[in-house]
């Protein structure tokens, strides 16, 4: 025989008496028995917390007016209009289950601008305007 016949077959026998090594990734995986790791005490006990809030206000066109007691009637603003603006706020509050808590809340509404007209009494003539 040739020196690569022979190559060949022991290339061929080494093959064969490898293949019950291949059915070892087919045998059951053992994990073992991990302990969990137990969580460390709080700190902090109780449902209290904070709480912060932010916000933003879309007004409608506003309906407003007054009475004169000189005017017939009542007077009511003309043209009106109010513009948009932020809230913000903050408290602090306690969680007495999932179900239950309650919070004591400030919040503060930032300037938001207010335009309309207001008509003068017959006797001036004229139209006024008020803007904030």
């Amino acid at each position: 025989m040739n020196k690569f016949a022979a190559a060949a077959i022991a290339a061929c026998l080494t093959a064969i008496a490898a293949a019950p090594s291949a059915l070892a990734a087919d045998s059951p995986v053992i994990i073992p028995d991990v302990e969990p790791v137990p969580e460390p005490p709080s700190i902090f006990y109780g449902g209290w917390y904070l709480r912060g809030d932010i916000g933003y206000k879309i007004y409608q066109n506003p309906e407003g007016g007054w009475f004169d007691p000189v005017a017939p009637g009542p007077l009511t603003f003309q043209n009106t209009s109010l513009a948009d603006t932020g809230v913000i706020g903050g408290g602090i509050g306690y969680k007495f289950n999932s179900w239950f808590r309650t919070d004591l809340t400030a919040d503060y509404e930032f300037k938001a601008g207010f335009h309309g007209e207001f008509p003068c009494l017959p006797a001036c003539g004229a139209s006024w305007e008020y803007a904030d």
